[in-house]
């Protein structure tokens, strides 16, 4: 089945990180549907929370800019998920276990957060080759022989996965959260 593209032209839109890996593959990705983009790097403080709760919470700061969340489930460890940036100095313990790599893109739009959603499944392996970029080396999806590290097809790339879903899905809405009182992640 061939999908419509709920955004059809040329459009040009801000997203917000500061990592550069990841303006690297947003632009990538955006150039490939013909958008163009430009990056704000405003450091922003993440709830401790489910996804959708830590990614409505950074849109609803910052109105009519994209921002981005990646996560990374493993099976057995309640620990990681979001807050798996603060694991990784614990990552060879999982060697073997199932997990799942699940990007979010959002925007506040009007009084509403909308999502749009990338998942890739896949394991936890011993680390191989060289990369700086959050747990490239240790996750291998299904359907590859080899990590991120060495191999990061677009079809297998749960951030591409989810431009794709800005482009051709409605995506879904969830309340802002414009005053988090729970833990923050530090």
């Amino acid at each position: 089945m061939i999908k419509k593209r709920i955004y059809v032209g040329k459009m040009h839109i801000r997203f917000n990180t500061s990592n550069k890996d990841k303006q690297r593959e947003l632009t990538e990705f955006l150039k490939m549907f013909g958008w163009s983009v430009d990056f704000s790097e405003e450091d922003l403080r993440e709830p401790f929370a489910d996804p959708d709760t830590v990614i409505a919470s950074k849109a609803s700061r910052l109105p009519g800019i994209f921002v981005e969340d990646s996560a990374l489930f493993i099976e057995g460890c309640d620990e990681a998920g979001v807050s798996i940036k603060w694991f990784m100095d614990r990552i060879d313990s999982m060697v073997g276990r199932r997990a799942s790599f699940q990007v979010r893109i959002a925007r506040l739009e009007g009084e509403k957060v909308l999502i749009w959603s990338g998942k890739v499944d896949g394991q936890i392996v011993q680390g191989k080759g060289n990369s700086k970029f959050g747990f490239d080396n240790v996750f291998v999806p299904n359907g590859a022989t080899v990590p991120y590290s060495l191999s990061k097809p677009n079809e297998l790339n749960p951030r591409c996965l989810a431009i794709q879903s800005l482009i051709y899905d409605a995506g879904r809405y969830v309340r802002p959260i414009f005053n988090w009182t729970g833990e923050w992640q530090d």
